[in-house]
């Protein structure tokens, strides 16, 4: 199984990292409160609880999220972990590959269990490891044509 890390938008990364900074520094001051250290004092002991777990717990998700959301190749198919968010294309079920030269914005064009439609899903891996994935794709389903196309 290959594993290719999902590349989001640089604006989505800085704001879900200045998040994360944002909500560990919110519960680290409420751990603070809780063990009343220096002028720091809490008012509501169940309430600065509850906003370090739910602070915690956020922090967790939004760490989780930039760090394990990734596409997986293997015989079964490729997969998509987002959060909690899991798709999964069978390779039998891949028609297609096309990338702009470029940008290399890559789509993945396959049939939809569901509907039998043709769909596709925008593959978002990092420009380098591009040519890597569809490489694994092709070994894994020979049948997909890879097409490379200019927008001019």
């Amino acid at each position: 199984m290959k594993k290719f890390r999902y590349k989001f938008p640089t604006a989505l990364t800085v704001v879900t990292i200045i998040a994360s900074v944002a909500i560990f520094g919110l519960s680290l001051f409420n751990i603070l409160r809780l063990c009343e250290v220096g002028s720091l004092e809490t008012i509501n002991p169940a309430l600065d609880i509850l906003s370090v777990v739910l602070c915690l717990l956020i922090f967790a998700l939004l760490v989780s999220l930039l760090i394990f959301s990734a596409f997986k190749v293997s015989n079964k198919g490729i997969f998509l972990n987002l959060f909690f968010k899991s798709y999964k294309i069978r390779p039998d079920a891949i028609v297609t590959i096309r990338q702009e030269r470029e940008s290399k914005a890559t789509a993945l064009y396959y049939l939809s269990e569901k509907s039998g439609d043709i769909e596709f899903l925008v593959i978002c891996v990092s420009s380098k490891d591009i040519d890597a994935f569809i490489k694994a794709v092709v070994d894994i389903a020979p049948q997909v044509k890879v097409e490379y196309f200019d927008l001019t």
